[in-house]
């Protein structure tokens, strides 16, 4: 899946997300700047982009995913998205 290239709006960046998570680890990957750092989890663990991907896959396969409470800061260039997220894993 070459998410990527649809990616033009912040709510495309949602929806390829949602769709990344279900897909795989590579999907997620291509969607991250090497650089990233992501805040999560209901403690709000840190983690690099490597770190963050194998703690998503530790979980299991996740199967569905929602968001809510959606709250999006613009600045030049780029935008910080925090939400709320309800994934169902596979074990």
């Amino acid at each position: 899946m070459t998410v990527t290239k649809s990616v033009r709006t912040i709510d495309d960046a949602e929806d390829a997300w949602l769709r990344a998570i279900q897909e795989g680890i590579d999907d997620q990957r291509e969607l991250m700047l090497d650089d990233s750092t992501v805040v999560h989890g209901p403690v709000g663990h840190i983690h690099g982009r490597e770190e963050f991907l194998d703690y998503n896959a530790s979980m299991g396969a996740i199967v569905e995913a929602a968001t809510s409470d959606v709250l999006v800061v613009e600045h030049p260039g780029m935008a910080i998205v925090a939400c709320h997220q309800r994934m169902r894993v596979r074990m």
